[in-house]
């Protein structure tokens, strides 16, 4: 068995602990080494030029030399910007223009009033928005939807019980989709569709946060869900118009075909053909499903969606 006496084990972390500070400082070295080269080389044609035109001898030493300190070098060597930036610092009044502490307390006034007045305005909007239905249901779905966050859509209208996937169904897609391990965490659920789908949209009101939740089916014009659908990641929905009006924001997202394998009206060998024409696309053919594969065949049309 390995032992280490008290004295070895500080020895040993000393040891590692210059190590880590050496590699670092000697990186630093060989950049500043670097720096000066190349400061020579940029420097050399007009430090040999002045001198020229003074027509006054020179040797190396004299170029290298000047090349250090040229009034205005194509590459400033470290020790003139570190000069230039002590003097501007210290060299002049803070009020004066030409302080560099002058121009940070510019550029610090302007952010710090930015932000309050940002923080302003989004207080006093927030506080609008909570306080008055009109507001909350013209602007929040647009400033939610301008947020860089994933946007789950989903539709769960349409026109006839044989083309609707039961809620429960979307609900449960939804929260795996949104869950913090899924792989839309941290995202928002857009619920779409006209007034007859507010019941809908009610049941899945519970499947993330109020603010995470934006509801399109209380009277939201065409307009509105279009420009949010163009933001959304992911949509899901029933044959309805809602799915043409997204297929119409262009929502690209890799395409899954599900096909039944007694689907009289849609045949499995059409689907195929069509899927074979789209990149990015998968076909899965759920065995002895018709066309209602929603009804006939739900659990193996829900693991189809999350494969």
């Amino acid at each position: 068995m390995f032992t280490m006496s008290r004295s070895g084990l500080v020895a040993f972390s000393w040891a590692m602990a210059t190590e880590a500070s050496v590699v670092p400082g000697a990186i630093v070295a060989v950049l500043i080494v670097v720096w000066y080269v190349a400061a020579i080389f940029m420097n050399l044609s007009l430090v040999r030029g002045a001198f020229e035109r003074e027509e006054t001898p020179y040797t190396i030493a004299d170029l290298i030399s000047g090349t250090m300190s040229a009034e205005r070098p194509l590459l400033p060597a470290p020790h003139q910007l570190l000069a230039a930036f002590l003097d501007s610092v210290f060299g002049y009044a803070p009020t004066a223009p030409r302080s560099l502490v002058f121009h940070s307390m510019v550029t610090l006034s302007a952010t710090l009033f930015g932000f309050v007045l940002g923080a302003l305005l989004g207080v006093g909007l927030a506080l609008l928005i909570v306080h008055s239905r009109v507001l909350e249901k013209s602007l929040l779905p647009w400033i939610i939807c301008s947020q860089m966050v994933p946007i789950l859509a989903l539709a769960p209208g349409a026109n006839w019980l044989g083309k609707t996937w039961p809620i429960e169904r979307f609900s449960r897609v939804a929260m795996r989709l949104l869950d913090p391990e899924g792989p839309m965490k941290g995202g928002r659920l857009m619920v779409l569709g006209g007034p007859e789908e507010q019941k809908l949209a009610k049941g899945l009101r519970d499947v993330v946060m109020r603010s995470q939740f934006i509801n399109l089916t209380e009277g939201a014009d065409l307009l509105t869900a279009y420009a949010c659908l163009k933001r959304a990641r992911l949509f899901i929905g029933n044959d309805s118009g809602t799915m043409h009006l997204a297929a119409a924001a262009g929502i690209t997202v890799p395409a899954t075909f599900i096909l039944g394998e007694r689907d009289m009206m849609t045949p499995a060998k059409a689907g195929k053909a069509l899927a074979a024409a789209l990149p990015n696309s998968r076909t899965v053919v759920l065995p002895g499903a018709g066309h209602m594969m929603m009804t006939e065949r739900p659990d193996e049309l829900l693991a189809a969606l999350q494969g």
